[in-house]
């Protein structure tokens, strides 16, 4: 259902946000993933797996869809973009990202739930602790199902490339 957004404490599987942690997890070997979403969130869902020297990191933004079907409506892509932008301060300091991140869950453990849908929070405490050691290769994505790639106008076009630039 492109018009509901957030999958909840029940994980409702109807949701964008449930649908792209089921697709993302399964394109690389995440060591984490994190459902974020929420008042103070960092993204909606983070993603994160070590290698080497690095951390990598994929933020993802979704947003639901102000219409049942997709089209051409740049109102949908701004709250998305935004969000995805203010990811820039955040990526310059990984381990204050990765500590708020571990600080966030367990506070969702403290009142019986949790955001964490691969991993645990002693492999997040983990990634935390080794993060200062660690280059940061943050990737920030969006998620807008309501957006028609075959409709998109010319400003939503600009949108994207900006938001694009703004992360560069």
């Amino acid at each position: 259902n492109i018009r509901r957004e957030s999958q909840g404490p029940d994980r409702d599987p109807s949701t964008i946000q449930h649908r792209a942690i089921q697709m993302l997890s399964g394109e690389a070997d995440w060591e984490i993933v994190l459902d974020d979403d929420g008042p103070g969130e960092l993204a909606d869902i983070v993603l994160m797996t070590r290698s080497d020297e690095c951390l990598d990191v994929l933020f993802v933004h979704c947003k639901y869809s102000s219409k049942p079907e997709a089209g051409a409506r740049i109102d949908d892509l701004y709250d998305v973009c935004g969000q995805a932008m203010k990811m820039n301060r955040a990526k310059s300091v990984p381990e204050l990202l990765t500590r708020r991140l571990l600080r966030r869950e367990v506070q969702r453990q403290e009142k019986g739930m949790t955001g964490l849908v691969i991993g645990n929070v002693d492999l997040l405490a983990a990634v935390v602790r080794e993060a200062r050691y660690r280059k940061l290769r943050a990737t920030v994505a969006i998620v807008q199902p309501g957006m028609s790639k075959a409709a998109i106008s010319e400003d939503m076009r600009a949108l994207l490339g900006g938001t694009e630039r703004c992360l560069a």
